[in-house]
């Protein structure tokens, strides 16, 4: 198990991706991101929201979607009084008032 963590660490000073995907070209460092990519290949979306029909192929693509079904708006401009529901927008908002 040691060897591999190191040949692991190895891989992520180098270039080499050995974990080719068989249906882009795309490739990989780590083997499990390719079991992740490969994923968007397909028409699979096993990351179903509790509140609506969406589904997603991804965990994180739910949580940000969850987020759309709240009125919760925690990221307040520190310039106006608009608030957001996620700070990516927040910071995108002031970016382009600057």
């Amino acid at each position: 198990k040691i060897k591999s963590h190191l040949t692991t660490h190895k891989l992520s000073h180098s270039d080499e991706r050995p974990f080719k995907c068989p249906i882009c070209p795309k490739a990989f460092q780590k083997k499990y991101c390719l079991v992740v990519h490969k994923i968007s290949h397909s028409d699979e979306r096993p990351f179903k929201c509790p509140i609506c029909p969406k589904a997603f192929q991804r965990k994180c693509h739910l949580m940000m979607h969850k987020i759309s079904h709240s009125d919760e708006r925690p990221f307040k401009c520190p310039y106006c009084p608009v608030a957001f529901k996620i700070k990516v927008t927040l910071d995108d908002s002031q970016a382009i008032s600057q």
